[in-house]
């Protein structure tokens, strides 16, 4: 019996990290710089462009979140 809880144990923690790794990999890139305006002759200087916005991050998969409720 102490086997198969072993085994339980062993596979929530490999499911756990997988969640984690899935997590990590799901969430959107950050946006990038805007491009500097060009200088004119007796001009100004252009504005920068704005920053992109950061991607949203990954859900949690339900076999996971079962998982961790039967803790």
């Amino acid at each position: 019996m102490s086997e198969m809880m072993s085994f339980r144990k062993k596979l929530l923690a490999v499911s756990i990290t997988a969640a984690v790794a899935l997590l990590t990999a799901c969430g959107g890139d950050d946006g990038k710089d805007g491009v500097n305006g060009i200088d004119g002759t007796n001009g100004t200087n252009g504005t920068n462009g704005t920053n992109g916005t950061n991607g949203t991050d990954g859900v949690i998969p339900p076999f996971t979140a079962t998982a961790i409720r039967r803790i």
